[in-house]
């Protein structure tokens, strides 16, 4: 079982109280601060790994938040399960 960042009710309480589009948009704007991280580390900046660390973090809380809208949570199991299934296709052709 994986790992769940921020309680169910307290993700729906974001959502009820922000709203769907001001999550997605902050969804947006975490999601290309990691590129920015991702990006500093590549390059050797000192203390980028903690910054994909606190980046990636963000990512995950924001999306589980977005997860707890109505039906989105198991669209979004559905399209992991699809990925998973052609990581496991793409490892057996290279092994």
């Amino acid at each position: 079982m994986r790992q769940q960042f921020v309680p169910q009710d307290l993700a729906a309480r974001s959502l009820e109280t922000f709203g769907l589009e001001d999550r997605l948009l902050l969804l947006q704007e975490e999601a290309g601060e990691l590129g920015v991280a991702i990006s500093h580390f590549r390059r050797g900046r000192c203390g980028a790994w903690q910054e994909v660390m606190e980046e990636l973090a963000d990512v995950l809380v924001v999306a589980e938040q977005v997860c707890a809208c109505q039906g989105v949570a198991e669209d979004v199991a559905s399209q992991a399960r699809g990925k998973v299934a052609r990581l496991e296709s793409l490892l057996a052709q290279v092994q």
